[in-house]
């Protein structure tokens, strides 16, 4: 996310997919440089993860802001427990899962 977040501070715009060539050499700059100065190695976020970089979130976000509706449903309404901590979704297999992280 901090590679796509520099990539549309310095371009003003989203990676475009009729300059999926540059856009994508640029973003691969991107992620040494921003993971560089994290502290962190370049090997942590893979080569190919610039083929997502080239869609919209909408999806990802419509599904996530319906699972947070729903959690305040049953919070207002008290006749189902909430989610136990973190709901994850995978944009790209289309699933989600809840992790109980802390104790129940």
């Amino acid at each position: 996310l901090p590679v796509l977040l520099k990539f549309r501070t310095d371009n003003a715009r989203d990676p475009s997919p009729q300059n999926y060539a540059q856009d994508s050499e640029a973003l691969l700059r991107l992620r040494r440089d921003v993971l560089e100065g994290l502290g962190l190695g370049a090997d942590l976020l893979p080569d190919d993860f610039v083929s997502y970089c080239f869609s919209e979130m909408a999806p990802v976000c419509a599904v996530v802001g319906g699972v947070l509706g729903q959690e305040v449903v049953k919070a207002l309404s008290q006749r189902d427990p909430p989610h136990n901590n973190f709901f994850f979704f995978d944009g790209i297999k289309g699933n989600g899962i809840v992790e109980c992280l802390g104790p129940s």
